[in-house]
């Protein structure tokens, strides 16, 4: 049952500094620990404007690019003597990364989460990324009883009235807003500048489209049909080289480039994939991943495709729906594994409504 955000949490600039320090060292790689916090305000008889202050996080895994878990063990004992006092007089809650991905509570979350909860009086989670676009989520246990009231007949066919008290335990979920501490902020206009530069280059880029018949950087000046491949990607199409007759010149389909550059990036779940990535691999991987496995990386795609999309394509003229359509034709045409099948539908679910809008 969630009931909506019931408070906030503080990071402090000490675990601040942790969370920084592990983005840096395990990079485009989940990793996860103990969150030690204590609370200092509010009532838990209303469930309100609760709050409460992160301190240290204590390293427990490195996992994958989608996934990471752990048990509690010995190690955190350890945690302790590292910690000092203020351990001591903190509670132990749940942190992990999602590098630089989004920052949210997917299902496998959301039921890990739920998982441990019965064993704590109440349990907090927190999610960070590079981003610093931090969630977090408190689950109480509560312990319900109802009153239940049957009608039956007995063995002479008389109506009786019988009564049966449930005993039941129900999850309260609630929503805290994370705010960090002495967070560094710059002027507007500094925020602004990066902006105004984007829209400056990219004015100048498509002037000098309208003006030149260059052809475009990464291909080969002897562009009779054999462009400069772009990667070591040998199952996708390289993109043909565009006939323009009001001039008898040549330009290359860029858009043939990008989507290349993008759907390395979609399937890598990594805004800056390895330099030798190879998409064959990924496919490859794709069918050997166990069930759980695939449910986090197929829940990633569809949760960051809109990221990628923004990274690749942001300063151009290529909309979202081509791109899509482009992504359903290269699953297509792989091997018709129920994998394969099974990311289709899901990237198809989510992403229908957003492309009626850009509509």
């Amino acid at each position: 049952m969630n009931i909506g955000k019931i408070g906030k949490i503080i990071i402090s600039s000490n675990l601040k500094k942790q969370i920084d320090y592990y983005h840096k060292k395990i990079q485009g790689k989940e990793w996860s620990g103990v969150l030690f916090y204590k609370q200092i305000k509010g009532d838990f008889d209303k469930l309100s404007d609760l709050e409460f202050v992160a301190t240290n996080i204590f390293l427990m895994d490195i996992g994958s690019g989608t996934y990471t878990n752990f048990e509690n063990d010995g190690d955190v004992i350890d945690a302790f003597n590292k910690i000092g006092d203020d351990g001591l007089e903190s509670l132990m809650g749940f942190c992990h990364s999602h590098h630089n991905m989004k920052a949210w509570f997917s299902n496998t979350d959301l039921e890990e989460l739920k998982d441990n909860a019965p064993n704590y009086n109440f349990f907090v989670s927190l999610i960070v990324n590079t981003l610093e676009e931090y969630v977090c989520k408190i689950v109480i246990p509560s312990e319900t009883t109802s009153t239940h009231e049957h009608i039956i007949r007995d063995f002479n066919g008389k109506l009786k009235k019988v009564k049966q008290e449930l005993k039941e335990t129900i999850l309260i979920e609630g929503d805290l807003e994370v705010v960090i501490e002495n967070k560094t902020t710059v002027p507007e206009w500094v925020e602004n500048r990066i902006k105004e530069i984007e829209d400056k280059k990219e004015k100048a880029r498509i002037s000098k489209q309208k003006t030149t018949n260059h052809l475009t950087e990464g291909y080969a000046e002897d562009y009779w049909g054999r462009s400069t491949k772009w990667n070591s990607w040998s199952d996708y199409k390289e993109p043909e080289i565009t006939r323009f007759s009001n001039n008898n010149s040549f330009k290359p389909d860029t858009k043939g480039k990008l989507f290349n550059e993008f759907l390395k990036c979609l399937l890598y779940l990594d805004v800056n994939p390895p330099v030798d990535a190879s998409i064959a691999d990924v496919l490859i991987t794709i069918e050997e991943m166990n069930d759980t496995d695939w449910k986090i990386y197929s829940e990633a795609i569809a949760f960051n495709l809109d990221i990628m999309y923004d990274n690749i394509f942001k300063n151009t003229d290529i909309s979202f729906e081509y791109v899509f359509n482009e992504l359903v034709e290269f699953i297509n045409e792989q091997k018709a594994t129920e994998r394969m099948l099974s990311l289709l539908e899901v990237i198809d679910s989510d992403y229908v409504d957003l492309i009626e809008d850009e509509l």
